[in-house]
């Protein structure tokens, strides 16, 4: 992989934007060595293309060893999308809570093989497979936590959003 290439897709998988639109209505590219200093705020080196690459590898892995998005964000009335959640191969059962907002909550089991698979990736010499889990529904507009146990010593949590349909 080239320099350019793995320092752009760091630089996106850390939420710094490729440019922006001047005043003038222009394009302006962000520079390279601003995109390694605001990457090396954040922790992340990037003074080398093996620097760029290794910050990389472990920024994508970040997602699959926490197992799930730090957040899920949907809008009420709206079918609730899937979450994506990461796990070693070869966890079959699970259980998932969620506890609303107003204090209550919902739970519930799954058979994780039986999940739509989204991807796979090998991690340190073992097998991650990435698989939807429907989302509990309906929820009401508010800030939900959402718990899955996969086995002894698998776990992970997320934000579940729910925004309302309209804001003003």
């Amino acid at each position: 992989m080239n320099e350019l290439r793995d320092l752009d897709r760091l630089a996106s998988l850390a939420g710094i934007e490729p440019g922006w639109w001047d005043f003038f209505g222009q394009w302006r590219q962000v520079p390279d060595e601003t995109k390694r200093h605001f990457l090396k705020s954040m922790g992340l080196s990037a003074d080398s293309d093996d620097e760029a690459l290794a910050s990389l590898l472990r920024l994508e892995e970040r997602s699959w060893r926490r197992g799930a998005p730090a957040t899920h964000v949907v809008r009420q009335g709206w079918e609730i999308s899937a979450i994506p959640i990461a796990f070693p191969e070869g966890v079959e059962k699970g259980r998932w809570r969620v506890l609303e907002e107003s204090g209550n909550i919902l739970s519930g089991e799954f058979n994780a093989t039986h999940l739509p698979q989204i991807e796979e990736r090998w991690i340190d010499g073992k097998h991650y497979v990435m698989r939807r889990l429907p989302c509990p529904s309906p929820l009401e507009t508010g800030y939900h936590r959402l718990s899955v146990e996969l086995g002894p010593g698998v776990a992970t949590e997320t934000f579940l959003i729910v925004a309302p349909k309209t804001a003003y």
